[in-house]
């Protein structure tokens, strides 16, 4: 199968010291590159041209909105990459080489991990650039290649504690239980900017929004994930009671 035709998808917010070269390095790769710009101030950082589709928000909407760009996309293939996975070497050949050598996968990602009977936390976290070999996990996050119809499922108004998460859900359930592989790769680093104050990992209720949506999707708790589509999401960790935020 031709893997190379896929689009690009780079969601920005606040990183924007590499991001330049993030950008140069993608429109190598496609003729069908989207900038979806959350903090809407590239234009300060680089210039815009008619290479890429730059979608400026108005404000900050939440990480959700890069899944959602999606529908944007005009190839039969997507990569959805976060900003602060930079590349420094030919990240995309290794990602095409894995997609040639491993069979039935449906995501490949640079990141992931397992998670047992639905604890989120309990696993170690796995990167590309620690592994030689493809590696099988349940979840993947900060990169995602697949074919585009995988990510148009319908998110709703989860919050963006959970976007990557809920996504593992809603595709497990949409398309049955998909194969997601780590490829292996040395050719990226995370970006200077990696642990902004806005990173989504430093939310006060990061932790425990996301263990309750692990255990609600491994028990099946159909209840609390449809809460948390609605937007619901525990605003601190140590909250008893979700908080309604549409959207993030």
């Amino acid at each position: 199968m031709n893997y190379d035709n896929f689009s690009v998808i780079i969601l920005v917010y606040k990183r924007y010291s590499e991001i330049s070269k993030l950008i140069n390095y993608y429109q190598q790769c496609t003729n069908d590159l989207i900038i979806v710009d959350n903090g809407g101030e590239l234009d300060k950082h680089f210039s815009i041209t008619n290479n890429f589709l730059w979608v400026r928000m108005s404000k900050n909407i939440g990480s959700t909105i890069k899944f959602k760009a999606v529908s944007l996309a005009k190839k039969p293939f997507v990569l959805i990459t976060d900003d602060d996975i930079v590349p420094t070497g030919p990240l995309i050949n290794d990602m095409l080489k894995s997609a040639n050598d491993i069979p039935n996968w449906n995501i490949l990602t640079v990141f992931g991990f397992n998670i047992d009977n639905g604890d989120y936390f309990k696993n170690a976290r796995i990167a590309g650039f620690n592994i030689t070999e493809p590696l099988k996990v349940d979840f993947a996050g900060q990169f995602y290649f697949g074919k585009r119809e995988l990510f148009l499922v319908d998110l709703k108004n989860t919050h963006s504690l959970l976007d990557d998460l809920m996504l593992m859900y809603l595709q497990d359930k949409t398309f049955g239980k998909l194969n997601r592989y780590i490829f292996p790769t040395k050719n990226y680093k995370h970006s200077v900017d990696l642990n902004i104050p806005q990173a989504i990992s430093r939310h006060g209720g990061f932790r425990r929004s996301r263990s309750v949506l692990a255990k609600a999707v491994y028990e099946n708790n159909i209840e609390v994930i449809k809460k948390m589509l609605e937007g619901y999401y525990y605003k601190k960790d140590e909250d008893t009671e979700m908080t309604l935020d549409n959207g993030g």
